[in-house]
């Protein structure tokens, strides 16, 4: 019986440092984002990010390519905003940043549906509970 209580008092404190309950925390797992009890994201072979100051977006390779960057202004100056960009919905991504630390991390979205769906939830909880913290 100790083993179980230990596991549901980590999971409580995963609760309260990120937000995320047990189902999240299991999908989260599955897709390589691991909730920590000291309210960090670690982002399977990529790093931690700290929940508090994370912004996460779930979007399309054509939205993330579709973005005006610094160094897209650098290279093109003033026609970064009218150079072609292509647009492709089919691959998605979890994009985790936090302009405090300076980091920023994508996470595949594989399949669709369920994943897709775990990925818009872990965006809102992460954003809302980001923001409270």
């Amino acid at each position: 019986m100790g083993i179980f209580k230990h596991y549901r008092v980590k999971q409580e404190r995963i609760t309260q440092s990120t937000g995320f309950d047990r189902m999240l925390t299991f999908h989260a797992r599955v897709m390589g984002i691991d909730p920590t009890v000291d309210g960090t994201l670690k982002i399977r072979n990529q790093g931690e990010i700290p929940v508090a100051g994370t912004t996460v977006r779930v979007e399309s390779v054509g939205e993330i390519r579709q973005r005006v960057t610094a160094t897209r202004v650098i290279a093109w100056g003033v026609f970064a905003f009218t150079a072609p960009k292509t647009y492709d919905s089919r691959q998605v991504f979890i994009t985790f940043e936090n302009e405090v630390v300076g980091l920023a991390y994508f996470v595949e979205v594989k399949g669709t549906g369920q994943n897709r769906s775990t990925a818009y939830k872990i965006a809102h909880v992460v954003n809302h509970f980001g923001r409270t913290q």
